[in-house]
């Protein structure tokens, strides 16, 4: 922990305290009061490795199979909505800087995964799903 407040303080005096570690989190009081000759605080400020809250707001139609949040290091395996692709990396893990370490980024590809449910009674297709975006199903006649 850090402060730039010079010392001694008069009673009465709050002090603003931060982590040393720009990587690191306060998980406590961010600012403490002088009372006499000790310091009160609703809760003891201590500095920790953050931890990941959630997958980025980029990586959207995919999930992971953890709750977050999830403490550094921890190995999140991913997965798709269904209409959708994983690509990239399957497994990314939470770093020290509440980011996510991977090879290639993954993300969720839309794939057509087959004919609605209401034309399957009448139409026919040798096609084998799923299918990417774009791809003509042809039906049998």
């Amino acid at each position: 922990m850090e402060t730039t407040t010079q010392f001694p303080v008069n009673p009465g005096t709050v002090v603003e305290v931060t982590c040393s570690n720009p990587e690191h989190v306060n998980k406590g009081s961010s600012s403490i009061t002088c009372i006499g000759s000790i310091f009160a605080f609703s809760e003891e400020p201590f500095c920790s490795i953050p931890d990941c809250t959630g997958l980025k707001t980029t990586w959207t139609n995919m999930k992971a199979d953890k709750q977050f949040p999830v403490s550094t290091g921890t190995v999140l395996s991913l997965s798709c909505n269904v209409g959708y692709e994983l690509k990239g990396d399957k497994t990314v893990t939470c770093t020290t800087s509440t980011k996510f370490q991977f090879s290639v980024e993954p993300n969720c590809a839309p794939i057509c995964t087959g004919l609605k449910t209401e034309w399957t009674s009448t139409l026919k297709t040798t096609t084998q799903f799923p299918v990417n975006p774009g791809t003509v199903v042809t039906p049998e006649l």
